[in-house]
């Protein structure tokens, strides 16, 4: 059975073969990176950083980013891998909308490398991924926060639960729009998924909420509300990507 699985996997790589996630070229190690070349092309993100939301900061003598001080969040800290600059849009871009689906490989271990230490800090219970309406799904085939967090869930033993937040409306895309007009439009946008009973107290204490980018938090902010009205007490997020802070 191990041999067959071996002949059709390589079957696959020579009629659709794996592509760096950062130029896209073919890429010839099978172990989810990326060409040698562009791994110096990522960097990320160091110190000093917000204690907070993790975005990286110009000034060293700050501990919080202009969002994390200007207004308060219902996550309790979360972790952004890489900035949100040219080369990373243009490889989520590819991830998200292109069919490029085995980036989440990549991506998965990337936030584990360089993320692991503060998952295992923050022990969380369970990993919840940032939902996609029904329809984008059904369009794009695949929920990108459910791939990359899956693959964290598989290296850091930590079960991954996409049945518990669901996306109830299907609302613009964030980044059309202004900071005020983000927090309307993801007010309503999220809520615990059918099976779990109106007001009930979901079983974990801390979770981990995965997402491919931060920007200014509406999202994370907007389901950390709903868990912990729900009981949970901590709520940390790590994604992929992140904006920059000031």
């Amino acid at each position: 059975m191990n041999l067959i699985k071996a002949y059709s996997r390589r079957l696959l790589d020579c009629i659709y073969p794996r592509r760096c996630p950062v130029c896209h070229g073919i890429l010839q190690a099978k172990d989810g990176s990326c060409c040698l070349i562009c791994r110096e092309k990522i960097q990320p993100i160091t110190e000093p950083r917000c204690k907070i939301c993790s975005k990286n900061l110009y000034n060293e003598q700050e501990e919080y980013c202009y969002d994390c001080n200007s207004k308060p969040h219902h996550f309790d800290q979360g972790l952004g891998i890489f900035p949100y600059d040219i080369v990373m849009k243009e490889s989520l871009m590819k991830f998200k909308y292109h069919g490029r689906k085995e980036y989440g490989q990549f991506y998965g271990k990337m936030a584990v490398l360089h993320g692991g230490k503060w998952i295992h800090d923050w022990d969380p219970q369970v990993i919840l991924p940032v939902p996609i309406h029904k329809k984008r799904y059904r369009k794009r085939g695949y929920n990108q926060a459910e791939v990359i967090a899956v693959r964290i869930g598989k290296y850091m033993g930590i079960p991954v639960r996409s049945d518990v937040i669901c996306r109830t409306q299907d609302t613009a895309p964030q980044k059309e729009l202004n900071r005020k007009q983000r927090k309307k439009n993801l007010e309503e946008a999220f809520g615990i998924c059918e099976g779990q009973e109106a007001g009930e107290t979901l079983p974990w204490e801390s979770v981990l909420i995965v997402d491919d980018i931060y920007t200014t938090g509406s999202t994370i902010d907007s389901i950390s509300k709903k868990l912990k009205r729900r009981g949970v007490k901590h709520v940390y997020f790590l994604t992929i990507c992140i904006g920059e802070g000031y």
